[in-house]
Protein backbone atom coordinates (compact mmCIF):
# COMPACT_ATOMS: atom_id res chain seq x y z
CA UNK A 1 0.00 0.00 0.00
CA UNK A 2 1.38 3.63 -0.99
CA UNK A 3 1.63 6.22 1.72
CA UNK A 4 1.17 9.58 0.95
CA UNK A 5 3.86 11.45 3.30
CA UNK A 6 4.54 15.04 4.16
CA UNK A 7 7.82 16.61 3.67
CA UNK A 8 10.06 17.11 6.34
CA UNK A 9 12.84 19.35 7.73
CA UNK A 10 15.57 16.95 7.54
CA UNK A 11 17.48 18.60 5.25
CA UNK A 12 17.57 21.72 7.59
CA UNK A 13 18.29 19.58 10.07
CA UNK A 14 21.92 18.75 8.74
CA UNK A 15 22.92 21.88 7.41
CA UNK A 16 21.89 23.68 10.98
CA UNK A 17 23.96 20.88 12.81
CA UNK A 18 26.79 20.25 10.18
CA UNK A 19 25.89 17.05 9.51
CA UNK A 20 27.16 15.38 5.95
CA UNK A 21 25.39 12.64 4.41
CA UNK A 22 28.79 9.85 4.51
CA UNK A 23 28.60 10.81 8.24
CA UNK A 24 24.82 9.22 8.49
CA UNK A 25 25.50 6.44 5.94
CA UNK A 26 28.77 5.19 7.55
CA UNK A 27 26.69 5.33 11.16
CA UNK A 28 23.29 3.65 9.86
CA UNK A 29 24.78 1.18 7.34
CA UNK A 30 21.66 3.57 5.05
CA UNK A 31 23.34 4.02 1.69
CA UNK A 32 24.38 7.88 0.88
CA UNK A 33 22.50 7.86 -2.10
CA UNK A 34 19.34 7.39 0.50
CA UNK A 35 20.40 9.98 2.81
CA UNK A 36 20.82 12.19 0.02
CA UNK A 37 17.60 11.56 -1.15
CA UNK A 38 16.08 11.79 2.46
CA UNK A 39 17.96 15.63 2.73
CA UNK A 40 17.18 17.18 0.08
CA UNK A 41 13.24 16.65 0.04
CA UNK A 42 12.94 13.79 -2.41
CA UNK A 43 12.26 10.85 -0.15
CA UNK A 44 9.79 12.07 1.98
CA UNK A 45 8.37 8.83 3.23
CA UNK A 46 11.14 7.46 5.52
CA UNK A 47 10.73 4.11 7.90
CA UNK A 48 10.27 4.97 11.53
CA UNK A 49 12.97 2.46 12.30
CA UNK A 50 15.26 4.18 9.76
CA UNK A 51 14.43 7.74 10.86
CA UNK A 52 15.25 6.30 14.49
CA UNK A 53 19.06 5.47 13.68
CA UNK A 54 19.10 8.75 11.82
CA UNK A 55 18.60 10.70 14.72
CA UNK A 56 21.00 8.57 16.66
CA UNK A 57 23.51 9.05 14.24
CA UNK A 58 23.15 12.97 14.42
CA UNK A 59 23.19 12.30 17.88
CA UNK A 60 19.69 14.50 18.47
CA UNK A 61 17.48 13.11 20.76
CA UNK A 62 14.59 11.48 19.14
CA UNK A 63 11.88 13.68 20.61
CA UNK A 64 14.35 16.49 19.47
CA UNK A 65 14.50 15.57 16.03
CA UNK A 66 10.78 14.71 15.45
CA UNK A 67 9.30 18.02 16.62
CA UNK A 68 12.55 19.56 14.11
CA UNK A 69 11.87 17.40 11.11
CA UNK A 70 8.35 17.44 11.25
CA UNK A 71 7.57 20.45 12.98
CA UNK A 72 4.34 21.36 11.28
CA UNK A 73 2.50 17.71 11.48
CA UNK A 74 -0.96 17.99 13.28
CA UNK A 75 -3.13 15.77 14.34
CA UNK A 76 -6.96 16.09 12.59
CA UNK A 77 -9.62 17.03 14.90
CA UNK A 78 -12.61 14.80 15.68
CA UNK A 79 -11.97 10.93 16.65
CA UNK A 80 -12.19 10.16 20.48
CA UNK A 81 -9.41 7.69 21.58
CA UNK A 82 -10.65 5.35 23.94
CA UNK A 83 -8.65 2.63 26.16
CA UNK A 84 -9.68 -1.28 26.25
CA UNK A 85 -7.84 -3.66 27.90
CA UNK A 86 -7.16 -7.05 25.91
CA UNK A 87 -4.02 -8.91 25.80
CA UNK A 88 -3.06 -9.95 22.35
CA UNK A 89 -0.12 -10.98 20.30
CA UNK A 90 0.20 -9.67 17.56
CA UNK A 91 3.28 -6.98 16.15
CA UNK A 92 5.19 -4.22 18.21
CA UNK A 93 3.26 -1.79 17.17
CA UNK A 94 0.09 -4.02 17.60
CA UNK A 95 0.83 -4.66 21.12
CA UNK A 96 1.32 -1.30 21.84
CA UNK A 97 -2.05 -0.10 19.89
CA UNK A 98 -4.00 -3.19 21.39
CA UNK A 99 -5.25 -1.57 24.61
CA UNK A 100 -6.56 1.17 22.30
CA UNK A 101 -7.68 -0.84 19.92
CA UNK A 102 -11.34 -1.64 19.26
CA UNK A 103 -12.94 1.66 19.55
CA UNK A 104 -10.70 3.58 18.71
CA UNK A 105 -8.29 2.55 15.83
CA UNK A 106 -11.13 4.35 13.82
CA UNK A 107 -9.96 7.16 15.99
CA UNK A 108 -6.33 7.57 15.70
CA UNK A 109 -7.73 6.65 12.72
CA UNK A 110 -9.55 10.35 12.04
CA UNK A 111 -7.35 11.99 13.85
CA UNK A 112 -4.35 10.92 12.54
CA UNK A 113 -5.66 10.59 8.39
CA UNK A 114 -3.98 7.23 8.31
CA UNK A 115 -6.68 4.79 7.03
CA UNK A 116 -8.21 2.12 9.17
CA UNK A 117 -6.75 -0.27 6.56
CA UNK A 118 -3.04 0.80 6.75
CA UNK A 119 -3.60 1.02 10.89
CA UNK A 120 -4.80 -2.53 10.71
CA UNK A 121 -1.66 -3.25 8.32
CA UNK A 122 0.85 -1.73 10.68
CA UNK A 123 -1.22 -4.07 13.80
CA UNK A 124 -0.97 -6.99 12.23
CA UNK A 125 1.33 -7.72 9.18
CA UNK A 126 4.87 -8.08 10.37
CA UNK A 127 5.64 -6.82 6.63
CA UNK A 128 3.91 -3.37 7.04
CA UNK A 129 6.82 -0.91 7.91
CA UNK A 130 5.27 1.84 9.88
CA UNK A 131 6.91 4.76 8.54
CA UNK A 132 7.82 8.21 10.93
CA UNK A 133 5.69 10.35 10.14
CA UNK A 134 2.88 7.96 10.64
CA UNK A 135 4.19 6.59 14.38
CA UNK A 136 4.68 10.43 15.35
CA UNK A 137 0.79 10.85 14.13
CA UNK A 138 0.02 7.81 16.17
CA UNK A 139 1.82 8.89 19.47
CA UNK A 140 -0.18 12.26 19.49
CA UNK A 141 -3.17 10.46 19.19
CA UNK A 142 -3.02 8.20 21.77
CA UNK A 143 -1.23 11.18 23.54
CA UNK A 144 2.53 9.64 24.17
CA UNK A 145 5.20 12.31 24.74
CA UNK A 146 7.45 12.72 21.22
CA UNK A 147 9.92 9.75 20.36
CA UNK A 148 8.39 7.41 23.57
CA UNK A 149 6.69 4.64 20.62
CA UNK A 150 10.03 5.29 18.91
CA UNK A 151 12.13 4.14 21.83
CA UNK A 152 9.94 1.66 22.83
CA UNK A 153 10.01 -0.20 19.39
CA UNK A 154 13.49 0.53 18.33
CA UNK A 155 15.50 0.56 21.68
CA UNK A 156 17.16 -2.42 20.16
CA UNK A 157 18.76 -0.38 17.21
CA UNK A 158 22.43 0.45 17.15
CA UNK A 159 24.84 2.49 15.51
CA UNK A 160 27.64 0.58 13.84
CA UNK A 161 31.11 0.37 15.39
CA UNK A 162 34.03 2.88 14.72
CA UNK A 163 35.73 0.10 13.06
CA UNK A 164 32.66 -0.65 10.80
CA UNK A 165 32.26 3.10 9.85
CA UNK A 166 35.92 3.64 9.27
CA UNK A 167 35.60 0.42 6.62
CA UNK A 168 32.61 2.20 5.20
CA UNK A 169 34.16 5.44 4.87
CA UNK A 170 36.90 4.09 3.05
CA UNK A 171 34.62 2.24 0.50
CA UNK A 172 32.71 5.46 0.09
CA UNK A 173 35.47 7.50 -0.80
CA UNK A 174 36.99 4.77 -3.23
CA UNK A 175 33.58 4.40 -4.90
CA UNK A 176 33.47 8.68 -4.85
CA UNK A 177 36.89 8.95 -6.76
CA UNK A 178 36.72 5.63 -9.46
Amino acid sequence: MKVTAPGNDIGKIFVSEGISNIDISVKTNIPTYKISRIRNGETVAIEADKFYLISLAAAIPIEDFLKRAYCNLKLIDGGVVYQSKKPSSLTSLGAILKPYEDNSLKGISLRTGITLQRLKDLSGKKSAKVLAHELCLIEMAIGKNPGDLFKELFNNLELNSLEKENELRVKEIQKNYR
